[in-house]
């Protein structure tokens, strides 16, 4: 995180807390507010909200290194898989896991997958997702 004179630089998927103090035209204080943690995203990242699930895919288009992070509102088995035009299906996760944030870090380089549209199908017991994701 950096302050400078132009604006404020966040780094993605950190909690920041905030505090807004307001003064009136005689210089007395006259309100505060104070936040309770907000989760910093990137702007090319995919991100998939449901009432049950937050699903977020990081960066998009991929060059190497995939962050998929989601929470969960309920330990659940969870799957996610990455299929490529064709069909063929990477099983990336396929367990159980536990409430709250989890995330995964998929290489495609340890996958040895080429270029191209691939399909990542997230699963839980919250519901599904499939998104698109190209990796150059």
């Amino acid at each position: 995180t950096s302050v400078s004179d132009t604006g404020l630089t966040l780094l993605p998927f950190l909690y920041y807390y905030y505090s807004v103090k307001s003064l009136d035209s005689a210089g007395l204080q006259s309100s505060v507010f104070s936040s309770d943690g907000q989760l910093v995203y990137i702007t090319n990242a995919i991100e998939e909200q449901s009432a049950n699930f937050n699903l977020i895919i990081y960066p998009n288009p991929v060059t190497n290194i995939i962050f998929i992070k989601y929470f969960l509102i309920k330990n659940s088995k969870v799957e996610i898989s990455l299929n490529d035009v064709l069909g063929k299906e990477i099983i990336l996760c396929n367990e159980y896991q536990s409430i709250g944030y989890n995330e995964i870090l998929i290489s495609a380089n340890d996958l040895n997958i080429s270029a191209g549209v691939y399909f990542l199908k997230f699963k839980s017991k919250e519901g599904q997702k499939l998104v698109k994701i190209i990796l150059n």
